[in-house]
């Protein structure tokens, strides 16, 4: 899944074509939302560096986060784990956001950002439901460690009836998540 569009592709879809999305998507689902939520952190903090430099009228000066440390690299990893933790749980009351341009922008990316790994958490949730047997090898299956052809061989089964009992399984999964899930992320 290439990381460009992810979330514009994600924002429209309904919530049966989410839970497809999140099963094409098993392997790196998580990991491109962490790449965002990483590139969200990093564009508030460069904006809120930016604009603290330019209210100091200095913009050479490397300006502390305020967090009662001197050290420039403690305050800056500090700052990153408290918006990454903001990000995540899109919980901006600690003012994190005062004094950056673009507030709604990321208070909106935010949000679709702990939609998405709500889903992919609720996805699992209702994988873990699955025997023991089933949850192994169709994890192993969405995540592209196994085939069919080797999903088929650990179940002991064929070809075609591996097929049908991964078909049910999806269908399963998916039946359960969208009883918890129907609302859409546009607007």
């Amino acid at each position: 899944m290439a990381k460009a569009n992810v979330l514009e592709k994600y924002l429209g879809l309904t919530p049966e074509k989410r839970v497809d999305f999140i099963c094409k998507n098993y392997s790196s689902f998580l990991k491109t939302i962490d790449s965002y939520t990483q590139g969200l952190v990093y564009m508030i903090e460069e904006e809120l560096d930016y604009n603290r430099r330019e209210a100091r009228g200095d913009l050479g000066v490397r300006v502390s986060g305020g967090y009662g440390h001197s050290d420039s690299t403690a305050n800056k990893a500090i700052q990153n784990v408290s918006l990454r933790e903001a990000i995540i749980n899109c919980d901006f009351t600690d003012g994190i956001l005062d004094d950056t341009d673009n507030e709604e922008e990321i208070v909106r990316a935010a949000s679709v950002l702990r939609k998405m790994r709500r889903d992919y958490d609720l996805f699992n949730s209702q994988l873990q439901l699955l025997s023991d047997e089933d949850y192994f090898a169709f994890r192993l299956f969405l995540s592209g460690e196994r085939s069919l052809m080797e999903v088929a061989d650990e179940w002991n089964i064929q070809y075609e009836t591996a097929k049908k009992r991964v078909y049910r399984i999806r269908k399963q999964i998916k039946e359960n998540v969208m009883n918890f899930t129907t609302v859409s992320y546009v607007g």
